[in-house]
């Protein structure tokens, strides 16, 4: 969640363009599915504020009462941006309506929640908000445990490009590219299978050798995804178009976790754009 939250002010322009945003019921809502549905309801109305996505993490008080946590980006600056105050009071007008017309007016009245809220740009650098937005999973957690009860407590916009997973994936390019190493590396040293390692140098072999194996140089990839998860810094734009669309999500997914731009083309150390294989690797021989 640490790592969603860290590139999420990455992926949309820093965090100057990111804000919290905490929403409240009015009543004590203690329905998990009747506090998501509230919510859904509430989401297509975030565009129209020019809110671009969202990453959320729901929070159960003691009381039983759901509140509902969002780091929002806006197409605009929050902060350090002279008119950044007048953006966000014209948010709040907009969020939270009018003390004149007792806030009906607002869209947290509308839509079911309470008219109470906060919003205000995040503190100093990402990933130092990160580990105080996830504080309120971990509360939660504690708070039901004890329940047996399974909910969903992060919710993400559909454009958000996730960093990280707790799902292990055996099979994907990085895993490919790790046992195609320890392939090599074991033929270096005389082992034609995975067995005659454990003979020669224990059952732990992998994990000792581990430094050794990640600097195997493989020779040629078994596909164009194991390509593009060892070598996403170099492949332009141009290369990976061609290589079809889910290999294109692949590489942005990568440049998006790493700050990495989608359109400018890297150079090698010399000056030259790099657009073939041996560019890349003259791109990688160190200084």
């Amino acid at each position: 969640m640490q790592k969603d939250v860290e590139g999420f002010a990455r992926q949309w322009g820093g965090e100057d363009y990111c804000a919290e945003l905490t929403l409240t019921f009015a009543e004590n809502i203690t329905e998990k599915a009747e506090a998501s549905r509230r919510f859904n309801s509430l989401r297509s109305a975030l565009v129209d504020l020019g809110i671009l996505s969202y990453i959320g993490c729901w929070e159960r008080q003691k009381r039983g009462a759901w509140h509902l946590h969002l780091i929002v980006a806006f197409a605009h600056a929050v902060r350090n941006q002279p008119d950044a105050k007048v953006f966000l009071q014209r948010v709040r007008d907009a969020i939270c309506g009018t003390a004149e017309n007792e806030h009906k007016d607002g869209l947290l009245m509308k839509r079911g929640f309470g008219y109470i809220h906060h919003l205000a740009p995040i503190r100093k650098t990402a990933a130092r908000f990160a580990g105080y937005f996830t504080s309120y999973l971990t509360k939660t957690w504690k708070e039901l445990r004890a329940e047996k009860t399974r909910v969903r407590l992060v919710t993400y916009a559909r454009n958000v490009v996730r960093c990280a997973s707790v799902t292990f994936g055996w099979n994907g390019p990085r895993s490919q590219n790790w046992r195609h190493r320890a392939e090599l590396w074991a033929k270096s040293r005389g082992c034609q299978t995975p067995e005659a390692c454990i003979k020669k140098f224990g059952s732990q072999w992998e994990y000792k050798h581990r430094k050794e194996i990640s600097d195997m140089v493989i020779p040629s990839y078994r596909s164009n995804m194991c390509d593009i998860a060892d070598n996403f810094r170099f492949i332009p734009f141009e290369e990976v178009f061609q290589m079809g669309f889910v290999a294109f999500q692949f590489w942005h997914k990568l440049r998006i976790k790493e700050g990495l731009s989608i359109s400018t083309l890297e150079r090698n150390w010399d000056g030259t754009v790099i657009r073939c294989r041996t560019d890349r690797k003259a791109a990688e021989t160190p200084f």
